[in-house]
Formats: structure tokens, C-alpha cells, sequence
């Protein structure tokens, strides 16, 4: 996934978005996105850690990808 990402999106200076992948033409409209470091690079990171890195019984990831912590007070 992340070697498509390197080829597809990387540009000399950032990561810019494709205007459409599913042509065999791409080229890149020039916008880095902000989801991109806040969110896609947590997910990649997430999937590829070692389990014992973040435990997903103590904290719960937003849909941005932000860690809160649980709270088992039940309050």
C-alpha cells in the first residue's frame, strides 16, 4: 500500500493527491491534503505496529485518528 502511495503521490517537495487513479494516466493536481500526515499516516503506522505499541483496550482512535483514552468509570 504505502509503495503505491511513494509512487503515485510523492513529488520532489511534499505528497500532492491524483485526479484519478484508475486511469492509466495520472498526474498530480498539486493539493496535500491535511488528512494526510493527521490521519492516513496514523492508520499505516496503526497497521504495522507491533500490537503491543498502542492497546486498543486503553485507548480508541477517532475518525481523525486522535487517541482518547477509555473510560472505564462508567460515567
Amino acid at each position: 500500500m504505502f509503495k503505491s502511495i511513494e509512487k503515485l503521490a510523492r513529488t520532489e517537495v511534499a505528497y500532492s493527491s491524483v485526479y484519478d487513479v484508475t486511469r492509466p494516466f495520472w498526474a498530480h493536481n498539486g493539493v496535500m491534503q491535511s488528512f494526510w500526515t493527521a490521519e492516513t499516516l496514523k492508520y499505516i503506522w496503526l497497521l504495522f505496529e507491533s500490537e503491543d505499541v498502542v492497546s486498543l483496550d486503553e485507548w480508541v482512535l477517532n475518525t481523525e485518528a486522535h487517541p482518547f483514552r477509555r473510560d472505564w468509570s462508567g460515567t
